[in-house]
């Protein structure tokens, strides 16, 4: 079943007297319970790619689909209510304004229609699952780069939406915290059947997805997907 659907998709943008192309013609069908990353060098359109599944963005040509309905038909509130019932969002900067601690920043990215009880004890479960249990009442200028990165993927997990979107997630983080992370995102990727799309530059990171495509110059220039056990080992 196509939970994401790309169909013709360009986006470019005016840079003074130029227009600039950042992805053309993309046809890409995304599944429900996919793990995709996209990949490719600083300029390659994966962001833009990005930004344009999440919504963010719309493409200046081709139409993007989520579970059969077409973005483009739904008028700004619809679209906007849409868009956060099924996608979470993980960005590569992280606005820790207005947020008293850890645990504040993951409860405050759930519905206020989540009483706030559940709200935080909700919270300090995927704190303890990021491996930061123990910094739930630090305040974000307390956190590492890294540990941001974890209370990031916190927030996009604890919402418990279909989608989880995610720039970079393991960025700013060491290699042994990375491996945590992948295989955390693996696990509920497996066990909950949620779908994630990560854009990374790192070639490593990428091919830990189930299914890999690196854009060259705005195209898909290259499309494979693998299989993992569920120790986590590739199968070729």
């Amino acid at each position: 079943m196509e939970q994401i659907e790309l169909r013709g998709v360009t986006k470019s943008y005016s840079k003074g007297r130029e227009r600039v192309v950042a992805v053309t013609n993309i046809n890409l069908s995304i599944a429900k319970g996919s793990f995709l990353s996209i990949t490719g060098e600083s300029g390659s359109g994966k962001s833009s790619l990005l930004r344009m599944i999440a919504g963010a963005e719309k493409p200046s040509a081709g139409t993007i689909w989520v579970d059969s309905t077409d973005l483009s038909t739904l008028r700004f509130w619809k679209r906007r209510g849409f868009l956060r019932a099924h996608f979470a969002t993980m960005h590569r900067n992280i606005d820790v304004r207005g947020y008293k601690t850890a645990l504040d920043m993951v409860a405050k990215a759930m519905s206020r229609d989540v009483a706030k009880e559940e709200r935080r004890r909700r919270a300090t479960e995927m704190l303890e699952r990021v491996d930061l249990l123990k910094r739930v009442s630090h305040r974000p200028a307390q956190l590492s780069g890294g540990e941001l990165r974890r209370v990031a993927l916190a927030r996009a997990l604890v919402t418990q939406r279909a989608i989880v979107l995610a720039e970079e997630p393991t960025g700013q983080v060491d290699p042994s915290t990375a491996k945590a992370l992948l295989a955390l995102i693996r696990e509920i990727n497996a066990a909950a059947g949620t779908t994630f799309v990560i854009v990374t530059d790192s070639e490593a990171l990428a091919r830990e997805a189930t299914r890999t495509i690196r854009l060259e110059a705005g195209h898909i220039a290259y499309d494979h997907s693998r299989t993992f056990s569920p120790l986590g080992q590739r199968r070729p």
